[in-house]
């Protein structure tokens, strides 16, 4: 019941507030429904304040209020064609009205209908007065319709307004990135940077366009200043570690990759390719711990308990790394794990039984001329050069 007074009040003083608002002009069933409307959407009940607005709106058709406020609703409803007729209409009844113009022109881009746009937020240009979201959108818009040219001019004029925003001169730089004048580019992002050294748009476009002009080191150096501001980034800090692999930094991109297995110690596949890293810059301590966490989730990856194992030898743990060879062994033999096999063996003053390895590798894999090789190294290793000769004298 106390609800039930409270929003007879709340209705008493908007239909009081809407009438002085609408004048005399429009019928008090209309400003009924209409009130009743507000309600409902306070209440969380778009679907009864859609339908007392459309009735309100049958009633007084010309009221822009009423048409404004339906036109709103639609809009947030999801249903631009609808909202774009409402704001249309409202421009029909009052065409010199900059914020009609502006609502259809919003109403227009989210409905895809460009051209309308594009007039619309014109007519605000030469006939209103434009802030800086306005001419942004002006521009952007010009940029849809791919009048490059004309935007440049209006990015020049925009920039002149407002020195120290970021965005005119990074826009400008996305122009001439799509024009392949990388260097123009540059200038722009890094002059939109120093404005706003955190504006994530001119650091990621800056990385493109150094990697315009071939400059591969300033690319990443780029990059790395994003990822330092967007450690959440998981997928720009993959391809930093890719791209520092590719440019032969792997100590770097090793490093790289430990941050961010911290934030995201649940991808495998990175804990993989941090444990090859480690063990391609001979951090063998860091490679056994990454291959054994990965090990622990993907027990037959072979190829990861391989070189987990010459970790393990390189680290001086060959009794480790004959257990790891031999979990291979079980389940697939190779020359290679055979060789490493006989190595560790070799290491712990077990010479006999590397070469006995050696021996039944040659047997079994006889086209593989390698176990012959390391048959010789092993010769070599016991200072048996003669027996060490005559092995590699047999290639």
């Amino acid at each position: 019941m106390k609800l039930y007074i409270k929003h007879m009040v709340i209705a008493f003083f908007l239909f009081a507030i809407f009438t002085i608002a609408f004048g005399e002009d429009v019928p008090p069933e209309a400003l009924r429904h209409f009130t009743d409307g507000i309600i409902a959407e306070m209440n969380g009940d778009f679907d009864r304040a859609l339908g007392s607005y459309l009735i309100a709106e049958t009633i007084a058709p010309d009221n822009p209020e009423i048409i404004r406020t339906i036109g709103e609703l639609y809009d947030d409803y999801g249903e631009p064609e609808k909202a774009l007729a409402r704001f249309a209409r409202l421009v029909e009844l009052d065409p010199k009205n900059e914020s009609y113009r502006l609502s259809l022109a919003q109403a227009a881009l989210r409905a895809r209908k460009i051209v309308l746009a594009y007039d619309n937020l014109r007519w605000i240009m030469k006939n209103g007065h434009p802030d800086y979201a306005v001419r942004l959108k002006y521009i952007t818009t010009m940029l849809v319709m791919h009048k490059e040219k004309d935007a440049l001019k209006e990015l020049e004029k925009l920039e002149k307004d407002f020195p120290n925003r970021p965005e005119p001169p990074a826009l400008a730089a996305n122009i001439y990135m799509s024009k392949h004048d990388y260097e123009k580019a540059v200038d722009g992002f890094e002059q939109a940077i120093a404005i706003d050294s955190s504006y994530n748009r001119a650091l990621l476009g800056l990385v493109a366009a150094f990697d315009g002009l071939g400059e591969t080191d300033s690319s990443i150096n780029t990059q790395k200043r994003y990822i330092e501001l967007n450690p959440w980034d998981d997928i720009s800090q993959k391809r930093l570690i890719e791209r520092l692999i590719e440019a032969n930094r792997s100590e770097e991109a090793y490093y790289v990759a430990q941050k961010y297995i911290e934030s995201f110690p649940k991808d495998w596949n990175m804990v993989r390719q941090v444990a090859f890293l480690a063990f391609s810059i001979e951090k063998y301590e860091g490679a056994i711990g990454y291959f054994g966490d990965y090990l622990a989730e993907n027990p037959d990856d072979n190829e990861a308990r391989l070189f987990y194992g010459r970790a393990l030898s390189e680290a001086g743990m060959p009794l480790e790394s004959i257990a790891q060879y031999k979990k291979i062994l079980s389940k697939d033999r190779t020359p290679a794990v055979l060789i490493d096999l006989a190595l560790a063996y070799a290491d712990i003053d077990s010479s006999q039984r590397a070469m006995e390895i050696l021996q039944k590798a040659t047997e079994e894999f006889p086209d593989d001329p390698s176990t012959i090789f390391y048959r010789g190294v092993v010769y070599s290793r016991e200072r048996d050069y003669e027996n060490a000769a005559a092995t590699y004298s047999r290639f």
